[in-house]
């Protein structure tokens, strides 16, 4: 009785984590639609084309920045935490703060450069807004390193609040205070000084979590550090990072450099809309990275594999209703919410959709192969999908437009989720499809 207690009492804790996570993630993407809702009514294709270019730009920039860190920093603080080595914890924090600072000053001074360089060779890319989007790098580099942070230490609420809500309302806040107060026509530019402004506040919010959520009896120890051991295995995760946004990324750039900044601009839309196919499998990750790790240090792969069937499930299940709300009315809501330029974008919103599907319900596959030394795999893996999408994306884009945009990253997002998905079962025998028999299964 007692071990059936603690196993619902396990449960129960996951589902409300879910449960929290979830509703700060619909929240997140509640206003983020709203934000793009406003921006596609306020400020023309082509000037959004040169904001979203710019923000694609910061996301691949980002990767080098964090190398990978964040995952680092969950998967060893969980470590010290089962451990009570809060020497090591207090280490880990500040080496990898110093890391992320260094390289965010080495990625901005290259960027700027390319940037100097190549501007006038790209529709998409303007320069002003390119420039300013570079101070983005360094806040969201330190940002990734905090919401891992708190996500270790358990703040799995606070670690999402500064970044999925707190941003996404001031941007939406500032953008209708500017336009509809003062009257001011906004330009790409305009857009990317309020995502600054915004990103600031929501950075400093977040500092103002880690001080009171970091446990106190951390600062009574001496920092110790592994750096060597910390960075040995950033470097796969850093590839694997790097290409996972080239995958999500690739089709943005080279629809910006083959076509113009109004179709970039209908493509991010459709991508912002089909992102809410991804919404509950997002939830989840969210609470699971440290979860697996605890689970895999204590060797304890049936609760694993229990924790990863359930939570594949409820992913598969809500994943299925958005992608057939998307076939039948995907259209009109692409129509009424964002206009009839915004409409045509509704092929590639099936396609993306289709393929995000197939990702969500192969479940957490990166990130339990992550949490379990098996980040060499993760590399591999979304290498060979990267490589995929670039070359698919250079033969269709010129061909289809955003269609071929959108058939080249599902078609890479599926390869390399089902590629990944076998890894699990090869390495753990865990297994992530959502309703396998129990006979097949190894616990």
């Amino acid at each position: 009785m007692k071990k059936l207690n603690d196993s619902q009492n396990k449960k129960n804790f996951i589902f409300k984590k879910f449960i929290g996570s979830f509703a700060i993630n619909f929240s997140s993407v509640v206003l983020n639609l709203m934000v793009v809702l406003i921006l596609t009514r306020i400020v023309t294709p082509e000037q959004l084309g040169y904001y979203f270019f710019a923000m694609a730009l910061v996301s691949i920039a980002t990767v080098p920045t964090v190398l990978g860190l964040p995952n680092i920093l969950i998967r060893f603080s969980s470590k010290y935490i089962v451990e009570k080595k809060w020497g090591f914890l207090k280490g880990i924090v500040i080496r990898l703060n110093q890391i992320v600072v260094i390289m965010s000053i080495i990625i901005i001074t290259g960027c700027y450069m390319l940037i100097v360089k190549a501007h006038s060779m790209i529709p998409a890319l303007d320069k002003n807004t390119a420039f300013l989007s570079l101070s983005l790098i360094i806040l969201l580099a330190l940002s990734k390193i905090r919401t891992s942070l708190l996500r270790s230490v358990g703040s799995i609420y606070l670690s999402q609040i500064p970044d999925l809500i707190i941003k996404n309302l001031l941007i939406l806040a500032f953008s209708v205070i500017i336009y509809y107060l003062m009257g001011v026509d906004i330009l790409g530019i305009h857009v990317m000084i309020i995502t600054v402004i915004a990103a600031l506040i929501a950075f400093l919010v977040g500092q103002y979590f880690v001080w009171i959520k970091f446990p106190t009896y951390v600062n009574g120890h001496t920092a110790e550090y592994e750096t060597k051991e910390w960075l040995l295995p950033a470097i796969p995760l850093l590839i694997a990072g790097g290409m996972k946004i080239i995958n999500t990324k690739t089709d943005i750039i080279m629809l910006g450099m083959f076509t113009s900044s109004e179709i970039t601009a209908v493509y991010q839309i459709v991508g912002k809309v089909g992102e809410v196919v991804l919404f509950a499998l997002s939830a989840f990750n969210i609470i699971l990275a440290p979860i697996i790790s605890r689970y895999f240090y204590n060797n304890d792969f049936s609760k694993m594999q229990e924790v990863v069937t359930n939570a594949t499930r409820v992913i598969t299940v809500y994943s299925s209703l958005i992608l057939v709300l998307f076939i039948i009315c995907g259209k009109i809501i692409l129509y009424h919410a964002f206009g009839e330029e915004y409409a045509n974008g509704y092929s590639a919103l099936i396609i993306l959709s289709i393929g995000q599907f197939v990702n969500a319900s192969l479940g957490s596959v990166a990130l339990i192969l992550t949490m379990t030394g098996n980040e060499k795999d993760v590399a591999k893996g979304v290498a060979l999908a990267a490589i995929l999408n670039i070359i698919l994306n250079f033969i269709l884009i010129p061909l289809l437009e955003i269609e071929g945009a959108a058939i080249a990253t599902a078609i890479s997002t599926v390869i390399w989720n089902l590629y990944l998905a076998f890894l699990v079962y090869k390495r753990l025998n865990i297994v992530t499809i959502p309703f396998t028999p129990k006979k097949f299964l190894k616990y």
